[in-house]
């Protein structure tokens, strides 16, 4: 099975995407949990959209679990909306090293909603969305929504329940 990430850039948060924050230890903990649960369940491949902070976030804690005997079966999956894709800024060492480390890397052609197909790529071929969304006005809301429409399990690691629109 395969799970997908989906989550906001770090300016959307309402705290700073920072380990030192208590609410970033408590998150990165929700995804452990998270990721050790969907692979006792089965999920065996995760898409990572590779542009916002909680998608890295998820594919750091999953290559940390890869390095365990019993999680070396687990493979990440980069999806690039566009080819050459990199983020600026504090996250790009972050966004290297994951580039670097996943098992296998999608391309998409660029379009007029780069992001959204991206996104919708991702839940197309999946069975669970792994998110943070907290209510928002972000693309995170019309993934989750997209996903709840298209029947997956949804993991929403900020509390939330239901699609946007519900």
């Amino acid at each position: 099975m395969k799970a997908c990430f989906s989550g906001y850039i770090p300016t959307e948060y309402v705290f700073p995407v920072d380990e030192k924050v208590r609410e970033v230890r408590e998150l990165l903990h929700r995804i452990d949990e998270v990721l050790v649960g969907c692979a006792a369940a089965g999920y065996s491949h995760f898409y990572c959209g590779m542009a916002g902070a909680f998608e890295l976030l998820c594919a750091e804690r999953l290559l940390a679990l890869k390095e365990s005997p019993e999680y070396l079966h687990l493979r990440l999956v980069g999806v690039l909306p566009v080819a050459g894709y990199d983020l600026p800024g504090k996250w790009k060492p972050l966004h290297t090293w994951v580039s670097r480390c996943v098992d296998e890397t999608v391309c998409l052609e660029a379009s007029v909603n780069t992001y959204l197909a991206r996104n919708w790529y991702m839940v197309d071929n999946s069975s669970a969305l792994i998110c943070w969304y907290d209510g928002g006005h972000a693309g995170t809301g019309y993934t989750l929504d997209y996903a709840a429409r298209r029947g997956l399990r949804v993991f929403n690691l900020a509390g939330r329940r239901g699609p946007p629109s519900a």
